[in-house]
């Protein structure tokens, strides 16, 4: 099971992505931490959609949209799991994109 609690919180620049971007639900945590061992993309993906709200978009969609800085993005979209687990812990503490 990932622990989240041993990754620091990261700081990140402003984005820019839709102004109806929402927080998440206590039950979409747990879908993330439930589904994230399994396939880290996949439930990154379903919170990522519903903190975009982009209901449709793929995960390369979704980090671009996210305007994450250039390192912490090529990490994400090659797979690293260090970043997926940072973003998998920061959406869990913060139920959101830091800002």
């Amino acid at each position: 099971m990932l622990r989240l609690r041993r990754y620091a919180r990261v700081s990140q620049p402003e984005t820019t992505y839709s102004t109806r971007a929402v927080r998440l639900r206590k039950s979409d945590v747990e879908v993330l931490l439930a589904t994230f061992d399994t396939d880290s993309v996949v439930a990154l993906v379903g919170a990522l959609r519903r903190v975009l709200d982009q209901s449709g978009a793929s995960f390369d969609e979704l980090i671009t949209l996210a305007q994450f800085d250039r390192a912490r993005s090529e990490a994400l979209l090659a797979r690293d799991q260090r970043a997926l687990d940072a973003l998998a812990a920061e959406l869990n503490e913060l139920r959101g994109l830091a800002r």
